[in-house]
């Protein structure tokens, strides 16, 4: 019996409206790298079937991960419904671990064009949840994005080598919002070989700060937990409005081949 080879994240990508002042966000603001930038290939415009259109892409580098930003120069997109909660199913964040949630935390909010999810900044979750503390805040498009920093004495040996620009240590993982774990799961698994990994459940005063909803209860399954970072993860919100995605695509998962 063979084992399906698992996907690797190769990296995150993130629509935006402009791409110049989306790059440099991430640049100033969390310390990302331009490694390469140029127009968006035309095959991914056909994948998106978006095969009239043009674009700009932007492709950054925080620690050893990568962030794609697209720009489409000819059409304006949909944003982000104001209202938006994690509950929702059209929520995907991004996890960026830092070595200093204080420091990360002040140079974020500086930023004018982000804007906290979190009620009282950041978080301490109780060992149930895996003991990290966490922020949540949205970038100027609306893109959920998360901080994360362990406690002492309990980092996982490729945060403690990370090389990361300052506070900023790469990309931890992505995780998205679902309506049922099992048959998402099942998917991913025998789409992209990813195994599955530990779930918990995230509940509490705790996990209602960090997301803003009110008697929260998530159920967070981690997908593929021995492959290199990024990583991805499955959320799902028991509570909240949980409405279902509407005809948006704001954030994507690249994938580069297999590993054995």
């Amino acid at each position: 019996m063979t084992t399906r080879p698992e996907a690797v994240i190769d990296r995150v990508t993130l629509i935006v409206s402009d791409l110049d002042r989306a790059e440099d966000d991430y640049v100033r603001t969390l310390g990302c790298s331009v490694e390469q930038r140029g127009d968006i290939d035309p095959a991914l415009i056909s994948v998106l079937c978006l095969s009239q259109s043009r674009g700009r892409r932007s492709l950054l580098r925080l620690g050893r991960e990568r962030i794609e930003l697209l720009e489409f120069t000819d059409m304006a997109g949909r944003p982000y419904p104001p209202d938006s909660t994690s509950t929702d199913l059209w929520f995907q964040h991004m996890a960026i671990i830092v070595d200093d949630m204080k420091s990360a935390h002040q140079r974020v909010m500086a930023n004018r064009r982000f804007r906290p999810i979190s009620r009282n900044g950041p978080v301490q979750l109780p060992d149930t949840s895996g003991g990290v503390t966490a922020f949540k805040f949205r970038d100027h498009d609306g893109h959920p994005l998360e901080l994360l920093a362990f406690p002492e004495g309990h980092v996982p040996g490729q945060w403690r080598a990370a090389d990361g620009a300052g506070c900023f240590l790469g990309v931890d993982h992505t995780a998205i919002a679902v309506s049922d774990s099992a048959s998402s799961a099942r998917f991913f698994g025998s789409v992209f070989g990813f195994s599955l990994g530990g779930c918990t459940e995230n509940r509490g005063p705790e996990q209602a700060d960090l997301d803003d909803v009110d008697d929260v209860h998530v159920s967070v399954t981690r997908l593929a937990p021995d492959l290199p970072a990024p990583r991805m993860e499955l959320l799902h919100y028991h509570v909240g409005t949980r409405r279902p995605i509407p005809h948006i695509v704001a954030t994507q998962l690249c994938g580069a081949g297999r590993l054995a």
